[in-house]
């Protein structure tokens, strides 16, 4: 697999004593693979609009709408083994179920919610303890077109259900909690957007604080202004809504939240041609001043936001003139500053974002839908180091096959599951799941990775992406592949521009017994000059191998870095 790093050039030095080659790609690097796509529903029937869950034991739980002999269902299926194997799909409703959603609380208790149309919308509820035998509990909402629901579970086991309501005069927004923690008998909700005043598209997110606190937005529009309004929850009690952002004339759209740590709140939303975001770190009492993600000036389109640990990584589409092409920014400091947007899809052909997932540390997958040659086909990129740098896309769906619906989702143990819904042949769209595994890069000297394929070597690479960008904590990549076992390695920055070089030793250590190992280190604070990054290894024949790339920093940033020079000693 290649990985992209923004511009920086990979280069494998293989070492004999007459000649030198080089590839693109370092074997032993930490980068994910995907499995093949493994249909888990029926035969037969379309299956679209999947969410998944994981309870602290790794059972994973995904939902889906199916449409059996002409009527749409929710089912679910299992599996205990981080998406290798799946139980048979059994159903939740047997009559027309739309847009489910699952959420699942410390003790296990999986909670699904969808909008069922027996004589008119109402949300429904279900629970499941092993995801098998499904127990149905009380309706969440009246018999009033509802629709939407979202289901969340907040830090005290409460579970929070988030839907939109015809109501008369207009929509509203509703937000429902369980009356107990864990399975509810019953549900206490309350109508959160603004009396009289159209309300759409909520979104729910929950903070995982032992106060149970949760996050409602959504859309309101009076006819002039179009607002973004919310409310938060402290233990099933609504604080009141207020406006994020207000605009007159402009279509806002397209609105996302998460949560990245106790009453610390992100939102992201498009105002027609501009992509925006805000956060809280005060359960939304306070809201930093709006950011500009994009450039503006060309049309933009959905949107994603995450949390990794208490970093952000937004996601959306904005068009580079031609296509639609994914973009994405990462925050550190709260949401309040972002870095530059990088691109991460391919040229050529129109993206279609749909969602993101992190793992709650480093790692970050994002999936879209991209056009190739008349047909969507699922694509998903992934990173290693929160958002710095990211893998090339990988196309996980069958060339000629249209595809819905691509999701991501992260499952614990360094796993994501990547699904989408395609025609396996039987004129059905089938519900195909994939899983990520990778070779996980550490933050100390050296890491063991094995390989039995590829070009034997070392490998450098300083992050291009970084280029303008801060040079303090900045990652460089560095590892070897079947080298001499038991040898050492260096990993250095010389100053060149200094009369007298001065060297700092970066990492260094002794190969372990397959030869082979991927790593990462963080810089140093480096004065303004031009330094040579250098690593050093051993082939087998006992050669000496370098690689070695050059930067340029001035004030603090990186104002060049060059491709990796090979040389055998």
């Amino acid at each position: 697999m290649k990985r992209i790093l923004a511009g920086s050039l990979f280069l494998v030095l293989v070492a004999s004593f007459f000649s030198a080659s080089v590839a693109t790609v370092p074997p032993a690097f930490a980068a994910t693979s995907w499995s093949s796509g493994v249909p888990i529903s029926n035969v037969g029937e379309d299956a679209f609009n999947q969410k998944v869950a994981v309870n602290a034991a790794g059972k994973i739980v995904v939902v889906w709408r199916a449409n059996v002999s002409g009527t749409r269902t929710i089912q679910a299926s299992t599996s205990d083994d981080q998406g290798a194997s799946w139980s048979s799909p059994v159903a939740l409703s047997t009559v027309l179920g739309l847009s489910a959603d699952i959420a699942v609380d410390s003790s296990g208790n999986f909670g699904v919610v969808w909008e069922e149309d027996s004589t008119t919308d109402v949300i429904k509820f279900s629970s499941s303890s092993d995801g098998l035998t499904w127990t149905p509990g009380p309706d969440v909402s009246a018999t009033d077109d509802a629709q939407s629901p979202q289901i969340v579970v907040d830090g005290s086991d409460y579970f929070t259900v988030v839907y939109q309501q015809d109501t008369t005069p207009t929509d509203t927004v509703k937000a429902a909690t369980g009356n107990v923690a864990g399975v509810p008998a019953s549900w206490s909700t309350t109508t959160v957007s603004n009396p009289g005043i159209a309300a759409s598209a909520p979104k729910i997110a929950a903070d995982g604080s032992a106060i149970g606190v949760v996050m409602v937005v959504w859309l309101e529009d009076d006819t002039t202004n179009k607002k973004i309004w919310k409310e938060a929850s402290a233990n099933g009690i609504w604080q009141g809504s207020t406006s994020i952002d207000s605009v007159t004339g402009f279509a806002q759209r397209y609105l996302d939240i998460t949560s990245f740590g106790d009453g610390d709140f992100a939102v992201i939303w498009q105002n027609t041609n501009t992509t925006l975001t805000s956060s809280t770190t005060d359960l939304g009492a306070n809201w930093n001043p709006t950011y500009t993600l994009d450039a503006g000036g060309q049309v933009v389109q959905y949107t994603a936001i995450e949390a990794d640990g208490t970093n952000l990584v937004a996601a959306w589409g904005r068009s580079d003139g031609f296509n639609t092409r994914i973009e994405v920014s990462r925050s550190t400091d709260s949401g309040v500053n972002w870095s530059t947007a990088d691109i991460i899809s391919e040229a050529g052909e129109y993206a279609s974002l749909r969602e993101i997932a992190t793992d709650g540390s480093s790692k970050v997958a994002i999936t879209w839908a991209r056009g190739d040659g008349g047909v969507d086909r699922s694509q998903v990129a992934t990173s290693e180091d929160g958002g710095v740098s990211w893998d090339a896309p990988v196309t996980s769906s069958q060339a000629g096959v249209d595809v819905q619906s691509p999701s991501v989702s992260y499952v614990g143990s360094g796993v994501f599951l990547h699904m989408w819904n395609a025609d396996d042949g039987t004129g059905a769209d089938r519900l195909q799941v994939s899983t990520s595994s990778s070779s996980s890069s550490s933050s100390s000297s050296s890491s063991s990775s094995s390989s039995s394929s590829g070009v034997p070597g070392i490998f450098l690479a300083v992050n291009g992406v970084l280029l303008g960008k801060q040079v303090e904590v900045a990652p460089v990549y560095y590892g070897a592949d079947r080298v001499a076992v038991t040898s050492t390695y260096l990993l250095t920055v010389t100053s060149v521009s200094n009369v007298s070089p001065s060297v700092v030793t970066l990492a260094e250590g002794t190969i372990d017994t397959n030869g082979s190992f991927s790593s990462v280190v963080r810089l140093p604070n480096l004065a303004p000059g031009t330094y040579n990054v250098r690593m050093t290894g051993e082939h087998t024949n006992g050669a000496t191998l370098e690689l070695t790339s050059q930067v340029t920093i001035d004030a603090g940033v990186f104002t060049s870095i060059g491709a990796n020079i090979p040389v055998i000693r």
